[in-house]
């Protein structure tokens, strides 16, 4: 260090990027190493079997599960899987918002 001999232990190391709680990791993914959920806190949300970042949790709810998207409610088992803020609508999962309307008259319908 600098030219000089020093002892290891007076090196500061750099901080892991990620804050698991009471430790930290370099991703989410490796705040687990292998103890489950609880060692998955932190800047990180344990989710579907798997320790994520909190800002990549996924935003839509899909009934049973959540997803970043109604488009991947689904994970290729069909309507079944769409639930939640979105609805099955010509062979595909959409927000609930963006169903289209036809006007009956006095009323709409989906």
């Amino acid at each position: 260090h600098d030219g000089q001999c020093i002892d290891a232990k007076s090196v500061p190391t750099p901080e892991l990027p990620v804050n698991c709680g009471q430790h930290r990791a370099e991703t989410c993914f490796a705040c687990a190493e292998g103890h489950g959920e609880l060692w998955c806190n932190g800047d990180c949300m344990w989710l579907d079997g798997q320790c994520i970042a909190k800002e990549a949790s996924p935003s839509v709810d899909c009934g049973q599960h959540k997803a970043d998207s109604c488009a991947s409610c689904t994970q290729g088992h069909g309507p079944e899987w769409c639930n939640g803020d979105c609805v099955w609508h010509a062979g595909e999962c959409i927000d609930k918002s963006d169903r289209p309307t036809v006007s009956c008259g006095a009323h709409t319908a989906t």
